[in-house]
Formats: C-alpha cells, sequence, structure tokens
C-alpha cells in the first residue's frame, strides 16, 4: 500500500468578509484593517489592496459567500503550511473568511 504524496506547497484563498465582533467592530475600521493586512501580505500597493476588499463578498448586503469549491481571491500562490496558516491567523483578525488548501 502507497502512502499519498505529502503536500509541501498550499494555496490561501479569501472567501467573503464577515462581521467581527469586539471593541473595534466598526465596518470602517474592518476595512482599514482588511486592506492594510491584504497589502501587507500581498506586498500591492494600496489601491490593488482596496479593490481585493472591495470584491470581496460582505455580509448585509445580500451577497452570498464564494462557495468553497470556487476560486476565491488567490493570495501568495504555492507557499508553505506554516506561512499559510500564519496568513490565514492575520486575515481572519480582520474579519475575512479564508480557505488553505
Amino acid at each position: 500500500m502507497t502512502r499519498p504524496p505529502q503536500q509541501y506547497e498550499w494555496d490561501v484563498y479569501l472567501l467573503g468578509v464577515r462581521q467581527v465582533s469586539g471593541p473595534h467592530n466598526t465596518r470602517d475600521y474592518q476595512k482599514l484593517t482588511g486592506i492594510k493586512d491584504i497589502r501587507k501580505i500581498t506586498g500591492r500597493g494600496l489601491r490593488d489592496s482596496k479593490m481585493l476588499w472591495e470584491a470581496l463578498p460582505k455580509p448585509g448586503k445580500g451577497q452570498t459567500l464564494l462557495p468553497a469549491n470556487s476560486y476565491g481571491c488567490l493570495l501568495p500562490e504555492a507557499v508553505t503550511k506554516d506561512h499559510a496558516l500564519e496568513i490565514k491567523d492575520t486575515l481572519e483578525r480582520s474579519g475575512i473568511i479564508v480557505e488553505v488548501r
């Protein structure tokens, strides 16, 4: 019996935005931290990061989250598992729903 090959490269997909709770739960604060985190992770400029944030489905606007089998916005391709989980933790604190595959 053979083992399946071990996965060394992981992809990070952005599926949408959820409402965060806490001391800074305003939409504007969430938007600013989300754009800042996307910019830091992707290395893109402010304009590109804002466009990526605006493209994500948001709650309460009649938008549904992207299904798990669809291709959401892909962040740095082919990263290590540790780096992918670090990216996921960072973005989830900003209220972004992330899937690592």
